[in-house]
């Protein structure tokens, strides 16, 4: 006989608080210790985070086609996947594509190789450093592209602009 883990729990407390007359309720001479499901051959038991709208999808797949689990479906689609993958992998590799690194690709030497990888790094820094402007609302935005229009073609100075800027501008501190 399987008893589901909130009853166990249930029986415990009513054991703990209820003495001898609680324990002729219950009976566990045949009571094993351990997981209430055994886990299947060739699984695994894993912690996974996932998003909660996927888990709520998931759930929602398993409720519209009338029951499961939706662990096994979430293992359905991974091995679709997977299988997916190596069946397109074997297609290409069958055509004479092979894996490999751009700098491969291009044949790039050591040198050039770093020089790149210096150059995306600093791209990826400078675009953290620069925030993006804030403007006090969005008239004074439409006003801002303007002036900048302006300074573009010579109309008004750099310092003028600079002005115009701390007028326009949320400035964060």
């Amino acid at each position: 006989m399987r008893m589901c883990v909130v009853s166990c729990r249930r029986a415990a407390t009513v054991l703990r608080e209820g003495g001898d007359a609680a324990r002729k309720q219950y009976d566990f001479s045949n009571a094993v210790r351990g997981a209430v499901l055994a886990v299947p051959a060739n699984t695994t038991r894993i912690t996974i985070r996932l998003d909660d709208d996927v888990i709520a999808w998931f759930h929602k797949q398993v409720d519209d086609a009338g029951g499961g689990n939706y662990q096994t479906l979430i293992n359905q689609v991974l091995r679709q996947f997977v299988a997916e993958r190596t069946r397109k992998w074997k297609r290409l590799k069958a055509a004479g594509w092979r894996a490999g690194t751009a700098a491969e690709f291009l044949e790039l030497s050591d040198v050039e190789s770093a020089l790149i990888e210096m150059h995306l790094a600093l791209g990826t820094l400078r675009r953290a450093a620069v925030s993006p402007r804030r403007f006090k609302s969005l008239a004074l935005k439409a006003i801002h592209s303007s002036a900048s229009a302006l300074l573009k073609t010579g109309a008004i100075s750099k310092k003028t602009m600079c002005e115009f800027d701390k007028g326009c501008l949320v400035i964060r501190r």
